[in-house]
C-alpha cells in the first residue's frame, strides 16, 4: 500500500491514480502525519457500498478497520466470509 502526504499527493496525483487503476494499489493520504483519506480501486469502493447494504454499519467499520491493519485489502468474498456471510449471493441469479 502506498502512503503519501497531501502535498505530495496533490503534486503527483496522476501517478498515484495510475497506481490505483493499473496496480490495484490503494493510496493512503496523510495530513500532518496522520492518515486522513484514501484513493481506492473502484471495485473496493463498490464492495464497501455493497457491505453497507447487507450488514450493519458497525460491522462494516470494524471489518474495514481490520483491513487497514492487514497487508492486502480484502476481496468482497473475503469480507463476506469475515462477517459470517459466506455464500450469500450479492446479486440475484438470472433465470
Amino acid at each position: 500500500m502506498v502512503t503519501t502526504s497531501a502535498t505530495k499527493a496533490r503534486a503527483e496525483f496522476a501517478d498515484l491514480l495510475n497506481k490505483v487503476i493499473y496496480n490495484h494499489q490503494p493510496v493512503i493520504i496523510k495530513r500532518h502525519g496522520k492518515p486522513c483519506a484514501a484513493i481506492v480501486p473502484i471495485n473496493t469502493q463498490e464492495s464497501i457500498e455493497k457491505l453497507y447494504e447487507y450488514v450493519g454499519i458497525d460491522s462494516v467499520l470494524k471489518t474495514l478497520e481490520d483491513e487497514r491493519n492487514g497487508i492486502e485489502p480484502y476481496s468482497f468474498e473475503e469480507v463476506m466470509r469475515h462477517l459470517g456471510l459466506e455464500g450469500y449471493k450479492a446479486e440475484p441469479e438470472e433465470k
